[in-house]
């Protein structure tokens, strides 16, 4: 599968722009950044621009993999239909 952000380098992008890229294509945006991506979150909700979901890892190390990643798929158990993720914003 061809995806948009197989033709954009995503290092060093604005991570607003990341946002938009995972929005466009429907993805549930993953991120350790919780800093800067709750108040970006928090501006697109007051401006009603729904993102496709984002789930921010607020108290996990890298080095947690295995517990990031049933962490998502917690969340993702919980809410199954990707449409009901529009504008969510959830923390691990």
């Amino acid at each position: 599968m061809h995806t948009v952000a197989d033709d954009i380098p995503l290092e060093g992008l604005p991570d607003e722009r990341l946002l938009e890229l995972g929005t466009a294509e429907g993805r549930i945006f993953v991120t350790r950044n919780g800093r800067d991506f709750a108040p970006i979150c928090r501006r697109w909700a007051e401006a009603n621009r729904p993102h496709a979901g984002v789930i921010v890892i607020w108290t996990l190390s890298h080095r947690q993999y295995g517990e990031i990643v049933a962490g998502v798929e917690r969340w993702l158990d919980r809410i199954p239909d990707p449409d009901a993720w529009r504008g969510i914003v959830v923390g691990l």
